[in-house]
């Protein structure tokens, strides 16, 4: 995995989750390479296949096992990175400020409670997708991982090199 840090952090944390063998993994981890390096909409070549490969295999299973979960994580993308908590999320609920109606079901429904919201964290942090920030207490998403999803989201992961 190239001693990368980050990628480490996921392999690592998918592993302990989900108790497979570290040997699975890598078989995984090769799979998945060859899967998104075989995709002839993606040029990879210059991102770092150990980041995509292990954030990939660890953002398909939070998908595959809670799509909420998934898809706070897609909504923080679009947040300041280093500053996430509850509040920030639920002050939008105020009808005063957005119409209840306009948000998505699944945002009315995952972040009711401070409960639903840590039980969709702790899937997150599990997975390595996001860290505490407990000098401040709140959560982070790593840079990376916010540019991927603002690429895939936008359609734009197929047109351009990707380059950190």
């Amino acid at each position: 995995m190239g001693g990368l840090p980050l990628a480490l952090a996921y392999a690592s944390s998918y592993i302990h989750g989900t108790t497979i063998s570290a040997d699975d993994y890598i078989r995984f981890y090769q799979e998945t390479w060859e899967k998104l390096f075989n995709n002839k909409t993606t040029q990879l070549k210059d991102y770092p296949r150990s980041i995509l490969s292990t954030y990939t295999i660890s953002y398909e299973y939070v998908q595959r096992n809670d799509a909420s979960a998934a898809k706070l994580l897609n909504l923080f993308a679009y947040l300041d990175h280093l500053d996430l908590w509850y509040s920030l999320l639920t002050s939008v609920l105020d009808e005063s400020i957005i119409p209840k109606e306009t948000l998505p079901i699944w945002f009315s429904h995952e972040i009711k409670t401070e409960l639903d919201f840590t039980q969709k964290i702790r899937m997150l942090l599990d997975y390595s997708l996001i860290e505490t920030r407990y000098d401040i207490s709140s959560y982070a998403i790593h840079p990376i991982m916010q540019r991927d999803i603002h690429l895939k989201k936008e359609g734009m992961l197929s047109n351009m090199v990707i380059r950190f």
